[in-house]
C-alpha cells in the first residue's frame, strides 16, 4: 500500500462524543483496509474496545474490525505485506489496541511467511510489547451540538430581509423578530439545494433497512458540506423534497430510502 493517495485519515475519533463518532465513521466503516490510513483504523479498533458505545456503533465497528482482519490476511506475502508492517510501525505503539495487535502478529502464525516478513513481525511485536495500550476515554455525559449559524443574507429572499429589518417593535424599542420565512435558503441557492439533496440521497441508499435517525442526518451533513453556513433547515427541505418525489420516507425519526 505503500505511495496509495487518498486514504482516509478521521481526526478526533478517540475524544468525540456518541453522536459526533456516528457522523465521523459514516463513510470510513464502508471503505477497504488499502483507503483507511493505519492512524484511522487503529483508533476504529480501539473504539471497537469499549464496552459501552451506544447502538448502533457496536455492531458497525465489529463488522469493520472483521473486514479488515479479513483484507488484512489475504494480503500477499510480499512487498504488499511488508508495506503494510512498515506503516503500523510507524505509528507510536501506545496508539495500537491490543485487537489489532493481535490481528497483525496473527501472520505468524503461518506456516509459509517469507523470511523479511517475519523478521518485521517479530520486530513489530518487539516494539509493542514493550508500550502498553492508550486507554480510551469518551467524553462522558455530553451530547453534540449541531450549531444553527444564522443564514447570511446573501441567501435570503428580498421579502425574508424586508420583514427582518421592518419588523414591528415592542415597548423600549427592541426589534420584535420576525416570522421565520417558511422557504429555507437552500430554495435561492441551486447549488446548495443540489448539494444537499445528492448527499441525502446518497447517505438513504447506502443506509440499512433501518434507516438513519434524522440528527445524524443533518450532522453528517453540516459536517461534509462545503458551505460553512450550512443550515438545518436547508438539511430538513431536501428531505422534505425527497419524500415528496418519493425518493425518501420518514418512519419514527428515521429516514430511509424508497416511498413508504
Amino acid at each position: 500500500m505503500s505511495g496509495r493517495v487518498g486514504r482516509e485519515l478521521v481526526h478526533g475519533l478517540r475524544s468525540a462524543d456518541a453522536t459526533t463518532l456516528m457522523v465521523l465513521t459514516q463513510d470510513v466503516l464502508r471503505r477497504p483496509l488499502a483507503y483507511i490510513h493505519p492512524a484511522t483504523v487503529a483508533d476504529l479498533f480501539a473504539l471497537a474496545e469499549l464496552p459501552s458505545l451506544p447502538r448502533p456503533l457496536p455492531d458497525d465497528l465489529a463488522k469493520f474490525c472483521k473486514q479488515m482482519t479479513r483484507e488484512y490476511n489475504d494480503l500477499h506475502d510480499g512487498r504488499g505485506l511488508e508495506d503494510v508492517l512498515a506503516e503500523y510501525g510507524d505509528l507510536p505503539p501506545a496508539r495500537v489496541p491490543t485487537s489489532l495487535r493481535e490481528v497483525i502478529l496473527g501472520r505468524l502464525a503461518a506456516k509459509t511467511l517469507s523470511p523479511s516478513n517475519r523478521a518485521g513481525l517479530e520486530a513489530l511485536g518487539a516494539s509493542w510489547a514493550a508500550v502498553t495500550p492508550e486507554v480510551v476515554k469518551l467524553p462522558e455525559g455530553k451530547k453534540a451540538r449541531v450549531e444553527r449559524p444564522p443564514v447570511p443574507d446573501s441567501h435570503k429572499a428580498p421579502e425574508e430581509r424586508l420583514a427582518t429589518t421592518s419588523a414591528p417593535t415592542k415597548e423600549g424599542g427592541r426589534p420584535r423578530a420576525a416570522a421565520p420565512s417558511k422557504t429555507p435558503a437552500s430554495a435561492r441557492d441551486q447549488r446548495r439545494d443540489e448539494w444537499v439533496r445528492e448527499d441525502m440521497l446518497d447517505r438513504l441508499r447506502s443506509s440499512t433497512s433501518n434507516g438513519l435517525k434524522q440528527s445524524i442526518l443533518v450532522a453528517g451533513a453540516r459536517h461534509r458540506s462545503p458551505y460553512k453556513d450550512l443550515a438545518e433547515e436547508e438539511v430538513l427541505y431536501a428531505l422534505k423534497r425527497l419524500e415528496k418525489d418519493g425518493l425518501a420516507r420518514l418512519s419514527a425519526g428515521r429516514w430511509s430510502y424508497g416511498r413508504a
